[in-house]
């Protein structure tokens, strides 16, 4: 038999008293009738047979008080191991929800890492777009003078060649000129 705490020996001696108690207003009730009946020496035998079996029936009410008591201690364990179960369910749940959070909030500022990278890449990517346009403005600028250089150049060697051409016809000409004088 387990050890019995100790609210269990009063609520148990309680129990007891409570049977005495009920057993001596019984047997009060029985004989006070006793006497209104007509047969009083069969009633009084029958009602004396039932106090000298009571403990018998006492004893199989107690039987029953402990069986549904162990019953009871039973589920109540059970209970207790089911709220402990439940405790621990939470508990991991709470975990994995912590765990979620945490990894969301890395998820967020990774996100938005990236995002400012994207802005910043974005910005430097329209300068050199621009810087590009800028450089490829000068090129088509500097190859404009070039052309303009070359063609003044050309220009200038051409009325050059012209003038030295011209010269040497002119030459020519008042040589022939002189020559038929």
């Amino acid at each position: 038999m387990p050890s019995q705490s100790t609210p269990y020996k009063r609520r148990r001696m309680h129990a007891h008293a409570c049977v005495r108690l009920g057993l001596a207003l019984l047997l009060t009730a029985a004989i006070a009738a006793g006497g209104a009946a007509e047969r009083a020496h069969a009633g009084l035998f029958d009602r004396m047979k039932d106090i000298y079996t009571a403990p018998d029936k006492l004893d199989e009410v107690r039987e029953e008080y402990d069986s549904l008591t162990e019953t009871l201690q039973e589920q109540n364990e059970k209970l207790q191991q089911t709220q402990q179960n439940a405790l621990d369910a939470a508990a991991r749940f709470e975990e994995q929800q912590r765990a979620y959070e945490e990894q969301q909030r890395q998820w967020e500022t990774a996100s938005q890492s990236y995002q400012d990278q994207n802005a910043l890449l974005a910005e430097r990517n329209r300068e050199l777009t621009a810087r590009l346009e800028l450089l490829e403005q000068e090129r088509q600028e500097r190859n404009a003078l070039l052309r303009k250089a070359l063609t003044v150049g050309a220009a200038i060697i051409g009325v050059i060649l012209l003038y030295f051409i011209a010269m040497r016809v002119l030459r020519i000409t008042i040589w022939r000129r002189e020559r038929r004088i």
